[in-house]
């Protein structure tokens, strides 16, 4: 599944072309990373999951948009 991953240009441009976008008009961003079971978070190889948060780490340094990652903020065994 992950074999070619990497971070596609266009969707980083399209990131920060809609930061932009919203800093011009007055309105507040941020990036929300939702919940993940652990089970899931096991899936990512671990090359995939530095490049990922090495990329939105950089992403929230150059654009100054808050990140709010809840990826752990559930147990594991709760249900909806």
């Amino acid at each position: 599944q992950f074999a070619q991953y990497s971070i596609a240009p266009l969707s980083d441009r399209l990131y920060r072309d809609l930061f932009a976008l919203a800093r011009a008009h007055g309105i507040r961003v941020a990036l929300v990373v939702l919940p993940e079971s652990k089970e899931f978070r096991d899936w990512y190889p671990p090359e995939v999951e530095r490049e990922s948060q090495e990329y939105l780490a950089k992403l929230v340094r150059e654009t100054g948009v808050p990140l709010i990652d809840f990826r752990t903020a559930m147990p594991d065994d709760a249900t909806c």
